[in-house]
């Protein structure tokens, strides 16, 4: 979907997605690394020049003429953000997938109450997204002033990483069951996609994505 979306070539598709797997592998060497990230800008830079000798109606087009209009600084900022959408688009979606059938498939009786009809798909997709959300921690900042978080200080300086899976099981906000799977959660403000002028762009997309996905008679037509 989000390769069509972005006017992806085909035989482009394979190679973007062992690319970015390979980048968010946390077992790989320092040099694995950068040459991963070599090798993502070759292919970014190839695709940029591709696109630019038949825009489309598509959101890498979209991008390069937004940088060549100047509304993006340089080309680092266009590749940075052509690799953000697309690899935002499927890595997240495929790995909230992966953990959503994990959840209902080892909580039989949560799986019995949705397809029983007691309690509907989308509510039960907003507690996987809570529960199984395939980003436990981002992103990586420094706080640029002093500021205190629930008594503690984060200094100027102080590196910061925010865990969106802590936070989706603060009891806080969803109760002294807050690490439990329970699709029957009704008050369910997960930070799943972010919060805020930031929240995930994409995040109708991705709720249509799982919704076809776990219910697919509930998007046939007659």
């Amino acid at each position: 979907m989000i390769a069509a979306l972005f006017g992806l070539p085909d035989e482009q598709r394979e190679e973007i997605i062992a690319l970015t797997y390979s980048l968010a592998n946390t077992s790989v060497t320092a040099a694995e690394v950068r040459r991963t990230r070599q090798r993502l800008s070759e292919f970014f830079r190839r695709l940029i020049a591709f696109k630019r000798g038949q825009l489309g109606d598509d959101l890498a087009s979209a991008l390069i003429v937004a940088r060549d209009n100047g509304e993006l600084v340089s080309d680092t900022e266009l590749i940075d953000m052509l690799f953000m959408v697309l690899s935002a688009g499927f890595v997240t979606t495929t790995g909230v997938i992966g953990n959503g059938v994990l959840a209902l498939v080892t909580h039989p009786q949560q799986l019995h109450l949705v397809r029983s009809g007691q309690v509907p798909w989308s509510q039960a997709i907003e507690e996987i997204l809570r529960w199984g959300s395939s980003v436990a921690n981002l992103p990586f900042r420094y706080a640029t002033e002093d500021v205190e978080i629930d008594g503690c200080t984060v200094r100027r300086g102080d590196a910061v990483l925010m865990a969106f899976h802590a936070a989706n099981r603060d009891e806080k906000a969803f109760g002294p069951g807050a690490d439990r799977f329970d699709v029957t959660r009704r008050h369910n403000p997960h930070l799943s996609f972010g919060k805020g002028p930031h929240v995930c762009l994409g995040a109708a997309l991705a709720r249509l994505l799982e919704q076809i996905l776990f219910n697919p008679g509930h998007t046939r037509q007659p």
